[in-house]
């Protein structure tokens, strides 16, 4: 019997390449959307700028790597990078347009966060009571 590849103990790293394209939506680290009241980043910025986007089409090419086995409990993802190609149309002024681009990308929390890490803390409950679970580092 042939054993599944992501339970075969000889393989020590995997690299995954993830690709997607979205079309009409609001970029929020230029990989998912966020939308408030529907509206997002660029809309609320161009908004505020006085700018129209007209269309925008975002294409994510995001890079992980995972290394370890989940069966030896030595399972380690990471994230090597993201690529974005961000496409837009809009009949005002290119500096205009790459202001809220800026601001956009700036106002980003999930961008940022990436950009600049900052402290993550978790805490699990298994049945509503505090769970245990030691990471090794």
């Amino acid at each position: 019997m042939t054993t599944p590849e992501g339970l075969d103990p000889t393989i020590r790293s995997r690299d995954i390449v993830f690709e997607a394209d979205v079309e009409g939506v609001t970029p929020f680290l230029k990989v998912a959307t966020v939308h408030r009241n529907g509206a997002g980043h660029m809309t609320r910025y161009g908004h505020m700028l006085k700018v129209s986007v007209t269309r925008m089409t975002m294409h994510v090419t995001a890079s992980f790597r995972v290394t370890g086995s989940v069966l030896n409990d030595t399972i380690e993802g990471e994230m090597l990078g993201a690529e974005t190609t961000l496409e837009l149309e809009s009949p005002d002024p290119p500096d205009c347009v790459a202001q809220v681009v800026r601001n956009a990308e700036r106002g980003c929390f999930v961008m940022q966060a990436l950009l600049r890490p900052v402290p993550v803390t978790g805490r699990t409950l298994l049945n509503r009571e505090p769970l245990v679970v030691q990471t090794p580092r």
